[in-house]
C-alpha cells in the first residue's frame, strides 16, 4: 500500500470511536459500505437529497457498530466532526 494514512484530530472524541477509525479505513480501502451501499435503489427526488445512500449506509453502520441501537442517537452525532468523517460526509 505504501501510502501513510493519518485520520483528522479526535480531540475530544471518546476512546470507544477510535477503533471506528480503523473500521471505516479498512471499508474504505476495500469498497465494502460502498457495496453495500449499492444494494439500495435510491427512489427521492434527487433535487431534494442532502446525503448520498452511501453516507447514510455508512452512518447506520457505524452507529450499530459502535453500540448505538436507533437512530436517535444520529441527531447528536450529526454535530461531531469525527463522527461525521467516519461516515464519509465532508467537513
Amino acid at each position: 500500500m505504501g501510502v501513510a494514512w493519518r485520520p483528522p484530530s479526535t480531540a475530544g472524541a471518546r476512546p470507544a470511536t477510535a477503533g471506528l477509525l480503523l473500521l471505516r479505513e479498512v471499508a474504505e480501502r476495500t469498497g465494502l459500505l460502498r457495496r453495500f451501499a449499492g444494494c439500495f435503489t435510491d427512489y427521492r427526488r434527487q433535487d431534494l437529497i442532502e446525503h448520498t445512500v452511501s453516507e447514510l449506509v455508512s452512518q447506520r453502520v457505524l452507529a450499530q457498530v459502535q453500540g448505538y441501537e436507533d437512530l436517535n442517537d444520529h441527531d447528536t452525532l450529526r454535530d461531531d466532526r469525527c463522527w461525521r468523517w467516519r461516515a464519509g460526509s465532508e467537513i
